[in-house]
């Protein structure tokens, strides 16, 4: 095993010394990989990506070390059973399995999917594919055997005991409850043809799906019937997670730099502003108020403070508009940019349906503000122009986000030289 740790002197006032005034420092990886899942069992966490990334913290939430696990396949999920056991699943049936420090190769034979990874019970793992396929293992993989699972479609998330009850869900609105160990699957009727990408198991008696255009599924009988909730936004959502302090607080994360919080078990949601545009994949709530967020390009940022907490709780019904359309579910819309290509004198145009203040920042690709443009109030019916030199920024991708009272919209531009 071939490990290293990262340095992380920046992250010094996450903890109790002093830092640059920020909801959200970015925590450095040595990666551009994207990352698909971050598990907070035990004293430590493992976080997974592309290309066979694979890290592990420390115990805390900034510094980490990059892990050798003997792949170069894209890593999807990962699970830890027990303080010497670590699942990790991904492309092409790839699966690594952590035993008392050594990492064997336990893949699933003849198969091409790509696997998520899930149980509650140590030595034993239910693996979930993207053709719908169920595999069984109780040797800790060495042996995997194919379930019945009645559907095609691809399952994302699950979780539950292998010799019990567990769930799985998937694309097309799949919710599949098996209560015999997976010698049976059952499809239950979710009410969306929503692809669902994440599920959870809040607390006694609730458990959450969720995934595309927004959509929050919720049960309180076991899984038979599911409720949509309103999450006031459309992006879709890929990872869901309980705080570790208080059950009844449960994190959202998804595409746009999208970030919800709950503190009802998932019967209301408020929008975090994350202050970042990257897709985000994975999230772990280790607290009521400390989140440690990953997606796309290798991005990880954590906050102790609530990501400065939600954004106007109280108007919550049409908060956030991924689409990068222009953002008609954010009560303003952002046009342009022009001219393009970008240069010294560009601008972008807001307008909004009521008088509201809006603030514009620029972000680079990793999510970090390197201009704010506007904090100003932007009157209803009377456009607003934004100017920026585009010129003075080093080439690459960029989004321009304006938050206002009613959500989140962004544009992707880039600067090129």
């Amino acid at each position: 095993m071939r490990t290293w740790v990262l340095g992380v002197g920046l992250m010094l006032g996450l903890l109790g010394g002093t830092a640059e005034a920020q909801n959200w420092p970015v925590v450095p990886l040595p990666t551009t990989a994207d990352l698909h899942e971050i598990d907070a069992g035990f004293s430590n966490r493992y976080v997974v990506g592309d290309g066979g990334f694979v890290a592990v913290s420390d115990g805390g939430l900034v510094n980490w070390a990059q892990v050798d696990i003997g792949t170069s396949a894209d890593l999807l999920d990962v699970v830890r059973q027990a303080s010497s056991e670590v699942w990790i699943t991904g492309t092409a049936g790839t699966t690594r399995v952590l035993r008392f420090g050594v990492w064997e190769p336990r893949d699933i034979p003849n198969s091409g999917e790509d696997f998520v990874i899930f149980s509650r019970s140590s030595g034993w793992a239910f693996s979930a594919g993207s053709n719908g396929s169920i595999y069984r293992s109780t040797d800790l993989g060495v042996t995997w055997d194919l379930q019945t699972s009645g559907t095609a479609n691809a399952i994302h998330d699950g979780n539950g005991f292998v010799d019990n009850q567990a769930y799985s869900v998937g694309d097309n609105g799949t919710i599949l409850k098996t209560t015999n160990g997976g010698l049976d699957w059952v499809q239950k009727p979710s009410g969306t043809t929503a692809d669902l990408h994440a599920f959870i198991d809040a607390s006694t008696g609730v458990i959450m799906a969720a995934g595309e255009n927004g959509t929050i599924l919720r049960s309180t009988d076991g899984g038979e019937s599911w409720n949509a909730v309103a999450s006031g936004t459309t992006a879709t959502i890929y990872d869901l997670s309980a705080s570790q302090q208080n059950g009844l607080f449960v994190l959202a994360v998804g595409e746009n730099g999208t970030v919800l919080k709950s503190t009802d078990n998932g019967a209301s949601w408020c929008l975090i502003q994350s202050e970042t545009a990257v897709d985000l994949y994975a999230c772990d709530m280790a607290l009521n108020s400390t989140f440690l967020v990953a997606g796309a390009g290798g991005y990880m940022a954590v906050t102790t403070n609530d990501g400065g907490g939600c954004a106007d709780p109280a108007g919550f019904d049409d908060m956030v508009d991924a689409s990068g359309s222009g953002g008609l579910n954010a009560g303003v819309r952002m046009a342009g940019p022009w001219p393009l290509p970008l240069g010294h004198d560009s601008h972008v145009q807001l307008s909004a349906d009521r008088s509201q203040r809006v603030r514009v920042d620029v972000l680079d690709a990793a999510g970090r503000v390197v201009e704010s443009l506007l904090d100003a109030e932007v009157a209803a019916e009377h456009p607003r122009s934004v100017r920026f030199d585009a010129a003075s920024w080093p080439a690459g991708v960029y989004f321009i986000r304006a938050i206002s009272e009613g959500g989140v919209v962004s544009k992707k531009v880039v600067a090129l030289r």
